[in-house]
């Protein structure tokens, strides 16, 4: 303020401002894509902590499914599910090693730039039993014959040699006239692995079960999505900036 006197001589100052509206929603875009791509990838790594990684065990876990021929019918699985997790196994061999650990490692993001959104879930490299894993459905299997047990020493088995059933699950056979083959001793078994018959090749062999049922959705993206949403917000805070 300025006084001169009696007499006050109070200064107005003018402004004019343009406001770039093209030049905003561009900034606000680009920080809204950049929010975006971060909450992706919280939430991809918080879907992948939904599964229980596993190695492929290196003795199978042994089941009685049925009898056949008065003998009972084993399943051997060297991946055995774990309750309330759906299991992403390691492979064990060597080409795409680190490609099929199932769903765990097959779960991407994308941002859409021109929708301003995240998309999470399986890659186009998911197989069938990873859709049937996050989304559920239909399946089928069946037991299909890796062979008997005791092993013919004429048919080497090399599967069931070096993987013996326990001598708990092995049954009496009532067909006596395999004693006179001299390698059977009377007690054994008939065992199997499940199969998807959809997804498996055929081989020269028998099917001694089938198991049908309906597999419910893991939703393994939703639960982590929901375990993150708290932090997501926090990705928006200062992304909008600069002239």
């Amino acid at each position: 303020m300025v006084s001169f006197g009696s007499t006050r001589l109070v200064p107005s100052f003018r402004f004019k401002a343009k406001l770039n509206i093209p030049h905003v929603k561009k900034r606000v875009k680009s920080g809204n894509l950049k929010a975006l791509d971060r909450a992706g990838s919280i939430v991809r790594q918080s879907a992948k902590k939904q599964f229980s990684h596993r190695s492929v065990k290196a003795k199978p876990k042994w089941s009685v499914v049925g009898k056949k021929d008065g003998d009972n019918v084993l399943a051997m699985d060297f991946r055995p599910p774990r309750a309330g997790k759906i299991t992403s196994w390691k492979n064990p061999r060597g080409r795409g090693a680190t490609k099929t650990g199932f769903l765990r490692t097959l779960i991407a993001y994308a941002v859409d730039n021109g929708r301003e959104s995240v998309v999470i879930g399986p890659t186009a490299e998911a197989t069938w039993l990873n859709k049937l894993q996050e989304f559920g459905g239909s399946s089928r299997r069946v037991l299909r014959l890796v062979g008997r047990y005791p092993t013919n020493p004429n048919k080497p088995n090399r599967v069931l040699e070096a993987n013996p059933p326990p001598a708990s699950m092995l049954g009496a056979s009532v067909r006596k006239r395999r004693k006179s083959r001299g390698w059977y001793g009377g007690r054994g078994a008939y065992v199997g692995v499940w199969i998807d018959p959809l997804h498996t090749r055929r081989r020269r062999t028998q099917d001694l079960a089938t198991s049908s049922g309906k597999v419910p959705p893991a939703r393994f993206m939703a639960n982590g999505l929901a375990a993150k949403r708290a932090k997501l917000a926090e990705q928006w805070r200062g992304k909008i900036s600069g002239p």
